[in-house]
């Protein structure tokens, strides 16, 4: 007859004591040999230990029922609130020492804590329902203008009350419109790391990602008051790169912030000096210093720690950004720091110097980096075209700047030559490869 199978409960208990047994054994270095002798000292002593933490758990799970509730709360229906009692039974063990019980906690309650960090860090914003509240409240929304040049150092610039409404339409409202005008005919909001020039898409992306918008809103938001404000005396406007507006309004949990830049070509600037202006039926001076003519386009939205992108092409203009060509420098950079000994200035990355010189980045693409020369010929070769490729003394190639990156890569390209006929040294800027000659040459 089939023997019955133990029930679960059985089963179970069982396995609980055999591990008890096996816990036991290490903590009381009882061995399996004292156990064969003695095993009935070994059960006296094994179920006494085993009675004695049991104790000890009843004992602390009855004293903290309701931090055990608290925390089984939070691990089952994930609700971060509940962190909020967790935080306040820490502050009591901080200021009183309730128990040790709960050091098993604190260690818990960092790492929900920091799971919920990232959960909402990793939380898709919605520009749809940006657009919906901002419009909501547009009346109660404060804005400051600021300019910033090719270096991405803003200045400080004031405008008439008589353009308050100019400034929230131009930047603000036509955003705000466009997004939910747009959204009835069916506008998506993408990732720009997949753009492929789809219509009736517009782009997000982290700020993160975007270091040079990044350092500009740190600098506004954190060093404001070192901020100068603009003068054509003392800046020149021909290196001004954009304007970016800074939205304030209140929220639920203080002041928010949004800012809409745009990108400001040279062309749209017109100085006094050199303009006329018609008033009735003759010219007279320009009476200002500078006019600007204003996009009036949607570029770049940028809210909390996400880019919105209504226009790519001047969006990767404004902020010298290109996704694709930053995966690729970064590819090729690792691909020339694995076969070069390369030493760079301080703050100087290869990818990063590659991505801001594209001319550098399209001719390094187009090379096969493994079967390149190797350091020696090619520092045999800077010096046979007597160039000046430092070294340091551990023989890594000195990069300073993008001059030294620009050196480096026209001699793994072999863009340098010495003319037989006259002696004389040459860049060149473009070359092709010629076949096999066909024959002897004609010569009588």
């Amino acid at each position: 007859m089939r023997a019955e199978t133990p029930s679960w409960p059985v089963l179970n208990g069982v396995k609980v004591l055999f591990y008890l047994w096996c816990l036991c054994i290490v903590s009381t270095n009882l061995s399996l040999v004292y156990f064969l002798k003695k095993s009935k000292s070994f059960f006296r002593q094994f179920f006494r230990w085993v009675f004695s933490i049991c104790g000890k758990l009843i004992c602390y799970f009855t004293e903290h029922l309701l931090l055990i509730l608290i925390l089984f709360s939070v691990l089952i229906t994930e609700h971060i609130t509940c962190l909020a009692g967790i935080d306040f039974l820490l502050k009591l063990w901080y200021n009183q020492k309730i128990s040790c019980f709960l050091v098993i906690l604190f260690p818990i309650h960092g790492i929900i804590k920091k799971i919920s960090e990232v959960n909402m860090e990793n939380t898709e914003f919605d520009v749809f329902l940006w657009a919906n509240e901002i419009d909501e409240i547009k009346n109660n929304v404060s804005a400051e203008l600021f300019l910033f040049n090719k270096n991405y150092t803003p200045y400080k610039i004031k405008y008439s009350d008589k353009l308050t409404g100019a400034v929230k339409s131009m930047f603000m409202q036509e955003a705000v419109h466009f997004i939910i005008e747009e959204a009835d005919k069916g506008l998506e909001c993408r990732e720009y790391e997949k753009a492929d020039g789809e219509e009736n898409v517009i782009y997000r992306t982290s700020l993160s990602k975007v270091g040079r918008a990044e350092t500009l809103i740190h600098l506004i938001e954190n060093e404001y008051k070192d901020i100068d404000y603009f003068s054509e005396n003392e800046y020149d406007f021909k290196k001004v790169k954009g304007i970016i507006a800074k939205f304030t309004y209140p929220g639920e949990e203080g002041m928010k912030t949004f800012y809409i830049a745009k990108l400001l070509p040279a062309s749209s600037a017109l100085k006094g000096a050199t303009s006329w202006e018609i008033n009735g039926e003759s010219f007279e001076p320009f009476s200002a210093e500078i006019a600007l003519k204003m996009p009036d386009d949607n570029q770049v939205a940028i809210v909390d720690s996400t880019i919105i992108v209504f226009n790519q092409a001047k969006f990767e203009n404004l902020f010298q950004y290109d996704f694709k060509s930053q995966v690729i420098a970064e590819a090729k950079a690792k691909e020339l720091t694995e076969k070069y000994k390369l030493s760079f200035a301080e703050g100087l990355t290869l990818d990063a110097l590659l991505a801001d010189k594209k001319p550098i980045l399209k001719k390094v693409q187009a090379m096969d980096i493994a079967e390149e020369m190797p350091q020696d010929k090619l520092l045999d070769y800077a010096d046979e075209m007597q160039l000046g490729l430092m070294t340091d003394d551990a023989g890594s190639i000195i990069i300073m700047d993008d001059k030294d990156l620009t050196m480096f890569v026209n001699l793994l390209n072999e863009d340098y030559y010495i003319s037989p006929v006259n002696g004389r040294r040459y860049e060149i800027k473009s070359k092709k490869l010629l076949g096999e000659p066909d024959g002897e040459p004609p010569r009588g």
